[in-house]
């Protein structure tokens, strides 16, 4: 392995580590900001609450520098690893019960990402390449599964809601993830890297969703707990880079990467699927 993807693979590591922590806190800051009516005890989660989102935003730059050396796909597939850091976060901080189907999700999470990283070697690419028609087609889809959560979220609100608004707050990350890869190889980038960024749309779309996703799952927790909300969440992360860096991008990944992936996303599968009633009385 190379210097560059070593940088590269470190980064992929630390990224959903801090995120996930950063989503813990706000959680535990969240739901005890709620059942506390002391101000200095208030000032305190709300302080926490800044803390995680500082966390998350630091992850914006570490991914800026990864996606000029690697490909989003393989930045996003990594995002399962955080859910291991969740889940002990969200027993000892949060006191939240983790069930024997959740701890499967995880060793399948763990498995996934180690093959990730090992199978992914030699295979990253600093090009990118924006497939105008594919971008077309990967939104036609992508819209009309937001169109189906919208649907369930009336039909049950406080049934689905937090699975939902999980999955819409990684959907919108995990294309922000995308539109950043994009923007890191603007071309001018070397020249006028502030005003190329201003000036591209990419830019802005890329902003829009790394807010969008934050703020979904904030919304997220008023009906799930961080156990299920994150994974939704991080689910969202590792298919959306996945398939639009292939789609849009046309980047290339080795069949076992794809099957890494596949393995991720079923271990989120099983975490968010244990115990959704526990979710409901969340």
């Amino acid at each position: 392995m190379n210097k560059n993807y070593m940088v590269f693979l470190g980064i992929c590591f630390l990224n959903p580590t801090l995120t996930n922590i950063g989503l813990g806190l706000q959680k535990w800051a969240i739901d005890n900001k709620i059942h506390t009516s002391e101000s200095g005890k208030g000032a305190l989660f709300v302080s926490v609450w800044c803390f995680g989102l500082l966390l998350q935003l630091f992850v914006f730059f570490l991914a800026f520098k990864a996606l000029s050396i690697g490909n989003a796909s393989t930045l996003g597939g990594f995002a399962g690893f955080g859910l291991v850091v969740l889940t002990l976060f969200s027993f000892a901080i949060l006191k939240e019960h983790i069930l024997k189907q959740e701890m499967l999700g995880m060793t399948l999470i763990l498995t996934g990402t180690a093959s990730l990283g090992f199978f992914s070697s030699g295979h990253q690419s600093a090009e990118v390449i924006v497939h105008q028609q594919s971008m077309l087609v990967f939104f036609m889809v992508y819209f009309a599964f937001a169109a189906a959560g919208i649907f369930l979220l009336f039909k049950n609100l406080r049934g689905y809601g937090g699975a939902i608004f999980g999955l819409f707050g990684g959907s919108t990350s995990g294309l922000a993830m995308v539109f950043l890869k994009i923007v890191t190889h603007l071309p001018g980038m070397k020249e006028s890297l502030l005003s190329t960024m201003i000036h591209s749309p990419y830019t802005w779309l890329m902003a829009i969703g790394g807010v969008g996703g934050m703020a979904l799952v904030q919304i997220g927790y008023k009906f799930g707990k961080a156990i299920q909300v994150v994974p939704c969440f991080s689910s969202m992360v590792v298919i959306i880079p996945t398939i639009a860096g292939i789609s849009i991008l046309g980047e290339s990944v080795p069949t076992a990467c794809i099957l890494s992936v596949v393995v991720i996303t079923s271990g989120v599968i099983l975490t968010t699927t244990a115990a959704p009633a526990a979710a409901r009385r969340a």
